[in-house]
C-alpha cells in the first residue's frame, strides 16, 4: 500500500532495487502532476530526462533545489492571495536518488548552510504546497561524515520502504518504530 503524496524514504544496499523500486512512483507522479529527479549518480537519469526535469551530479542538484525551494515559496504567495491553506494545483514530485550524495553535494557547494536548510524546507513545507520529496539512500544512517538522511529531514518522512539493507542498524535507522 503506497500513498503518492507522502514524504517517503526508500532504503537498500547497493544492488537491492532502489532505483527500480522508484519508477512506479516517479510514472505515477509523471502521469498525475509534474516530476523533478535529482540523481546523484546518473545513471536512472538516463531514463527520465525526456518525461521530468533533471537534476544530475553536484551543482546542477544544488542549482535545483534553489529553484525547487523558489517554486515553494511561489506557490505559498499564490494560497496566501487565493486564501488557501493547501494547494489545490498539480502535484510536483521530487525524487531524490541516493541522498547521501544530494546532501555531499549541498556540503560541498557555495552557500551549504542556506541550502541545507531550503532542502530541509522543501520537505518540512512543501507538501501543504503541492510539493512532495521522495528519497532513496543507501545508507539510511543520520550521523557521521556521510549521512544519508539529514536528521531533521527524517521527521518528515511518512512513508518508508527498506529494501535489503546492510545491517540491523540500518533497518532500524530505516523503518524507525517499524523495525520489529
Amino acid at each position: 500500500f503506497v500513498i503518492f503524496n507522502a514524504r517517503s524514504l526508500v532504503c537498500g544496499a547497493s544492488g537491492s532495487g532502489k532505483s527500480f523500486a522508484l519508477r512506479p512512483l516517479m510514472a505515477h507522479a509523471h502521469m498525475h502532476g509534474d516530476l523533478v529527479f535529482l540523481d546523484a549518480k546518473g545513471e536512472e537519469a538516463t531514463v527520465w530526462r525526456k518525461v521530468a526535469r533533471v537534476a544530475r551530479g553536484g551543482e546542477a542538484i544544488c542549482a535545483m533545489i534553489d529553484e525547487l525551494y523558489a517554486e515553494m515559496q511561489r506557490r505559498a504567495d499564490l494560497m496566501d492571495e487565493r486564501d488557501l491553506s493547501v494547494w489545490d494545483g498539480a502535484q510536483l514530485t521530487v525524487v531524490g536518488d541516493e541522498n547521501q550524495a544530494i546532501l555531499a553535494a549541498i556540503a560541498g557547494g557555495d552557500d551549504s548552510k542556506a541550502r541545507l536548510q531550503r532542502y530541509r524546507e522543501v520537505s518540512s513545507q512543501g507538501r501543504s504546497r503541492g510539493v512532495v520529496l521522495l528519497m532513496a539512500t543507501q545508507k539510511p544512517t543520520m550521523s557521521g561524515s556521510a549521512p544519508g538522511i539529514d536528521s531533521q529531514m527524517a521527521g518528515n518522512v511518512e512513508q518508508r520502504i527498506a529494501l535489503r539493507v546492510a545491517n540491523s542498524t540500518d533497518a532500524q535507522t530505516a523503518l524507525d518504530a517499524c523495525a520489529d
